[in-house]
């Protein structure tokens, strides 16, 4: 049996959860509010943003 061995990055996944909750909640707002193409371009840079967060965490 593997022994899995944490980082101390508890801290970081419980704050990566809350933005996923908190974009997944404004998202809905905002479909309602505007149209498909303007809330596709908003998700596509959100996505973006993550990816560069999560490569600058990775090199750390």
């Amino acid at each position: 049996m593997k022994q899995v061995q944490k980082k101390g990055g508890n801290k970081l996944e419980i704050a990566v959860g809350l933005y996923i909750v908190g974009i997944t909640l404004i998202m809905g707002y905002l479909i309602n509010k505007y149209p498909r193409e303007t809330i596709a371009i908003i998700f596509l840079y959100i996505m973006v943003l993550l990816q560069v967060v999560q490569k600058y965490f990775q090199q750390k």
